[in-house]
């Protein structure tokens, strides 16, 4: 996300937009929000950032005027996490914290260790 900061650094209102639509997986396209295929409310963005709503549009814009920065928010996709939902619907979830996470090999080993005791993983979330 380095490179959003060269793009907004005289516009640190609209860094502060362009993070929080990467944080909650909201796309852009044609300097509109969506989260999924749900259309975001420039005011409902603002209040979620501490903006006012123009600024919120103002980044949408500039976000689809640039073509670098229109190439990585078109394809942004939301995600689900059952994390703190898994007991409500009868599932488990695991959250694994490495001691190193620049170490390779952290998911294989995870996945080994379920496999061994008969465990299945229907789906494994990473961040950074």
């Amino acid at each position: 996300m380095d490179g959003l900061e060269e793009h907004f650094k005289e516009y640190p209102s609209r860094l502060k937009v362009a993070r929080l639509l990467l944080s909650h997986g909201m796309r852009v396209e044609e300097g509109v929000a969506y989260c999924g295929d749900i259309q975001q409310s420039d005011s409902s963005i603002g209040r979620a950032a501490g903006v006012d709503r123009r600024v919120v549009k103002s980044t949408l814009q500039q976000i689809s005027d640039t073509p670098e920065l229109d190439s990585l928010f078109s394809k942004v996709r939301c995600m689900l996490s059952m994390r703190d939902m898994a007991r409500e619907i009868g599932c488990s979830s695991l959250l694994v914290v490495p001691t190193d996470a620049k170490m390779s090999g952290i998911l294989s080993g995870i996945t080994e260790v379920l496999y061994r005791h008969g465990l299945s993983s229907r789906k494994a979330v990473l961040a950074d």
